[in-house]
């Protein structure tokens, strides 16, 4: 009555929530000190499991800003693209903008997750910040470098000169060859818009297609309502409503139809 399966292999279990309750009491009033090392155990032992959120959520926990970064640098873009930008933040705030500010790859998704936002001085404010910190040590699972990262992100952007954004987006690309994962579908998809509203359609559309293929559903949304666009002005009907639709669907399914790129959705009808 005490142990409680969970889902229906039986595999895992879990006792009663009130056990933890009291385990947990008696923890904080015995050993307090022990506490942040217990959740960096918990962390890397979900990360070897495969668990990232898990693994974060402890991380976060034992106020391990250098084990966050290194558990959510792979998979900031995911979260943040796939609707739950809302959590990744709320991950930054609790480690307190002094811990974020002292680590680069923090910095870079804090200015990553501006481009959802479309805060352009905070964006700003946290790449500047990321470029002044070193930073040697590999990056699993992209960008390239803190380098690359910062150049796709900027080249992102559309505010500003379309110069600027070109040559920023451009520079992003070549800083991310030979990079498989999705930093080089973002950077891609900051070169296919900079080139699309510099009037080269066709060559944008190289890139666009890159980014519709991309596991990010909000970047996907977006290359579908430039495809859509492309269509429209080539006087593709069906098309550019095909395309329209496939990035319809994809803001439905994750719920980002206030986003902005969602909004170039809406431009392809």
């Amino acid at each position: 009555a005490f142990v409680v399966p969970l889902g229906g292999t039986r595999e895992w279990y879990r006792l009663h929530h009130l056990f933890g309750e009291v385990l947990q009491s008696e923890l904080r009033t015995e050993h307090p000190d022990l506490i942040p090392l217990l959740h960096r155990r918990a962390g890397r032992w979900f990360a070897e499991e495969d668990m990232v959120f898990e693994a974060i959520e402890h991380a976060v926990e034992a106020d391990d800003p250098s084990l966050v970064a290194g558990l959510l640098g792979p998979v900031s873009l995911a979260y943040m693209g796939g609707g739950q930008l809302d959590t990744v933040r709320a991950w930054l705030d609790r480690l307190g903008e002094e811990a974020v500010a002292a680590d680069p790859r923090l910095c870079l998704v804090a200015g990553a997750g501006q481009i959802v936002i479309g805060d352009d001085p905070e964006m700003t404010r946290w790449l500047d910040r990321a470029e002044e910190l070193p930073h040697d040590g590999p990056l699993p699972g992209g960008p390239a470098t803190i380098e690359a990262g910062v150049a796709t992100v900027r080249g992102i952007v559309t505010s500003g000169r379309l110069s600027e954004h070109l040559e920023a987006a451009r520079r992003a690309v070549e800083l991310q060859r030979g990079d498989a994962t999705i930093w080089r579908d973002l950077a891609c998809g900051g070169l296919a818009t900079a080139l699309y509203w510099t009037g080269d359609r066709e060559g944008a559309r190289p890139y666009v297609e890159v980014a519709a293929r991309s596991p990010l559903p909000m970047l996907a949304c977006a290359a579908y309502g430039y495809l859509g666009m492309i269509a429209a002005d080539d006087g593709d009907a069906a098309a550019a409503d095909h395309y329209a639709t496939e990035g319809e669907l994809l803001g439905e399914r994750h719920k980002f139809m206030t986003s902005p790129p969602y909004g170039r959705v809406l431009l392809a009808h």
